[in-house]
């Protein structure tokens, strides 16, 4: 993908490669938090020397007809609105292979923690809470990537955050990033 490796390089992330041979490793699990994966890409995700597996802790509006609506993106979320701008609905895809292209070897697991990367319904809030928290206690995550927040502060998510800490593992978020002109 070239996109990727110029964003690779952009970051001097082929530095690391080229200075420690370092591409991650089975002992190292990474969970990204965030709207799912695209099944269809999953197959491609799951490509390398390591692992991918899938999983869902965002319960589905109560409009929605669902009470749990599993890993992937929706038709329905946020609306209907990510099916307009296709960034939005393939976000989590693409930070899941964010994560493949600088850690192919490492596990990698794919958290829906919400349908939108901005946290803006309270189920929002409690997705993204339950995820942590879960993955807190999976023995296989040793880092999580999260790509979604708000401008608001969280005390149950921060309180999940520092659970996760408190195992000692790294959690590692990035909000605003993949929206043009409010960097």
């Amino acid at each position: 993908d070239t996109g990727v490796a110029e964003r690779m390089r952009r970051h001097n992330l082929d530095k690391v490669y080229d200075t420690y041979r370092y591409f991650g490793s089975d002992q190292i699990g990474v969970a990204v938090l965030d709207n799912g994966v695209l099944p269809e890409r999953v197959a491609y995700l799951s490509a390398g020397s390591s692992s991918f597996q899938i999983a869902g802790y965002f319960s589905a509006p109560f409009d929605s007809g669902y009470e749990f609506d599993g890993p992937h993106p929706m038709p329905y979320d946020v609306y209907g609105l990510p099916l307009l701008i296709p960034p939005l609905e393939s976000h989590g895809t693409d930070q899941s292979a964010n994560v493949f292209a600088i850690a192919p070897k490492s596990n990698r697991l794919s958290v829906r923690a919400a349908n939108f990367m901005l946290l803006l319904h309270p189920n929002h809030t409690e997705g993204v809470t339950k995820a942590i928290i879960a993955v807190a206690d999976n023995p296989d995550i040793r880092i999580i990537s999260m790509s979604m927040g708000n401008v608001f502060y969280s005390h149950q998510i921060k309180r999940a955050i520092d659970y996760f800490n408190s195992k000692e593992k790294i959690f590692v978020a990035a909000a605003g990033t993949s929206i043009k002109g409010i960097r």
